[in-house]
């Protein structure tokens, strides 16, 4: 009886970049002191079917990756009753295809090999669906073996590739750093924010595409009572800026809570920036507080 190749152990080396170090360990029904062992990324593997009754047989195999042997699997093929003087039908083309993709099956001529790609397929379980017409006419019943991805290893000390950063709860405008290995470039703005307690929040990715947790790092803004402008001294320019603030004028350097030194906010819980703040940096110019002026 001629010898059959069998299809479906070549899905053993689908990828020859991730199973090229792989050993293969395969037999027929329950013979497996008779098994083979095959090395490196040739899947086509060559059964003689000679002692072999008709009926329904098993071929079985597994794989080594490393020094760890995978699960057991079995592929079920048939041997039909031969006549006297005749010899099995050639088959004529093979037509496969994963899971339940048949829109892209492939179909090759029967004398030739089938590699397969894992590329974009995930870890865990997956199924190869075949079938095969020979020389006598219509397509068998359709098979199919299983076969598993394993999950693969991290990236061995992967570096790190981005910084995503922003401040408190405000994610929507967070900001990106591409130049990982530049730390100093990392900037924003603490425009805006109120006096008191703040959180920076950052996150790294690496070069596997992982994201992070989030790391906080606190800061507190304080602000000095009538300093509007930002300067570090009060003055009579922060009189004027907060009244130029108030007709409208606002200069890009105005610090708005510093500004509010009678601490009035209006209904939104913005600062109440008004004419009384513009007498208490007055106050404070004179070395008084709105307090000791008020008791005055």
């Amino acid at each position: 009886m001629r010898p059959i190749r069998i299809i479906l152990p070549m899905l053993l080396m689908m990828s020859t970049a991730m199973m090229a170090q792989n050993t293969y360990e395969y037999w027929i029904d329950g013979g497996y002191a008779n098994h083979k062992t095959v090395s490196g990324s040739n899947a086509n593997i060559t059964l003689p079917l000679d002692g072999l009754t008709p009926g329904l047989h098993a071929f079985y195999y597994r794989v080594v990756a490393g020094d760890t042997w995978n699960n057991l699997y079995r592929s079920m093929f048939f041997i039909p009753q031969q006549s006297v003087g005749t010899s099995a039908p050639e088959q004529r083309e093979y037509e496969y295809w994963i899971d339940g993709d048949y829109a892209n099956h492939k179909t090759v001529n029967g004398n030739t090999g089938v590699t397969l790609s894992l590329e974009g397929l995930t870890h865990g379980l997956h199924a190869f669906y075949y079938r095969v017409v020979n020389d006598n006419g219509p397509w068998n019943n359709l098979s199919h073996a299983l076969f598993f991805i394993p999950q693969q290893k991290a990236e061995q000390n992967p570096e790190i590739e981005a910084y995503e950063y922003w401040i408190d709860d405000n994610w929507e405008n967070r900001q990106t750093a591409l130049d990982a290995k530049n730390l100093s470039q990392l900037t924003t703005s603490i425009k805006g924010l109120s006096e008191g307690e703040h959180q920076f929040v950052i996150r790294v990715k690496n070069t596997a595409g992982t994201w992070s947790g989030l790391y906080y790092i606190p800061f507190e803004i304080v602000y000095k009572p009538g300093d509007a402008n930002g300067d570090d001294v009060v003055d009579v320019a922060d009189v004027v800026a907060i009244v130029n603030y108030i007709l409208g004028d606002i200069a890009e350097n105005f610090k708005i809570h510093a500004a509010n030194v009678d601490g009035e906010v209006n209904e939104d819980s913005t600062p109440n920036i008004s004419v009384s703040d513009v007498v208490g940096v007055v106050n404070i110019i004179l070395e008084k507080t709105p307090t000791e002026n008020d008791e005055q």
